[in-house]
């Protein structure tokens, strides 16, 4: 029975498939399970439970990326911790932690890869979270090419809107002087 209730409950209700990313990043999770060891005591209703309530608090819609960086922000800051805040199971009468069936060192082990996991995705490196070949780099340059100005000895900047503005006075000047000039 209780079996229903969750799938009435998670399904039934609509709450992870009204959250756009929610399936998406509860598949990538369920791949990173299989894949790593560490996080293989990680049961399939505990992930969707957490996967649910981390997009579901977002306050807004988040994409795909931005999902799965709060899903590993939320467990490297240490909600599967022993001292933590735990996973509460909507489907039980009486408070019962979802991940209660594992050690408190499987825990710490699932933080610190999340942690891990998450200062790959900061350095560019999703891929390896991913279990994916790195992409070939784009072959059109990013959008945002431009380089910063340079700065003299000073720390003032060349081309400040002072300046512009006196340039730009300079070069008006310049040219009334050469339309009275050739007249």
């Amino acid at each position: 029975m209780g079996i229903f209730f969750c799938l009435f409950y998670f399904h039934g209700q609509a709450r992870a498939t009204s959250l756009q990313s929610c399936v998406m990043v509860i598949r990538i999770m369920r791949d990173l399970c299989n894949r790593v060891p560490t996080w293989a005591p990680l049961n399939a209703w505990a992930l969707e439970l957490l996967t649910e309530k981390v997009i579901s608090t977002a306050g807004c819609p988040l994409c795909l990326g931005e999902a799965l960086r709060r899903l590993l922000e939320c467990v490297a800051g240490g909600i599967l911790l022993p001292g933590g805040p735990g996973l509460a199971d909507p489907c039980e009468k009486e408070p019962v932690d979802a991940i209660g069936g594992m050690t408190a060192q499987q825990r710490e082990d699932i933080t610190a890869s999340a942690q891990h996991a998450l200062r790959l995705v900061a350095f560019r490196q999703i891929h390896k979270v991913l279990g994916m070949e790195q992409l070939p780099p784009p072959k059109h340059k990013a959008r945002f090419t431009r380089k910063r100005r340079r700065d003299n000895s000073n720390g003032e900047g060349t081309d400040s809107e002072a300046s512009k503005k006196d340039k730009k006075a300079e070069e008006t000047k310049a040219e009334i002087k050469m339309e009275t000039d050739s007249k």
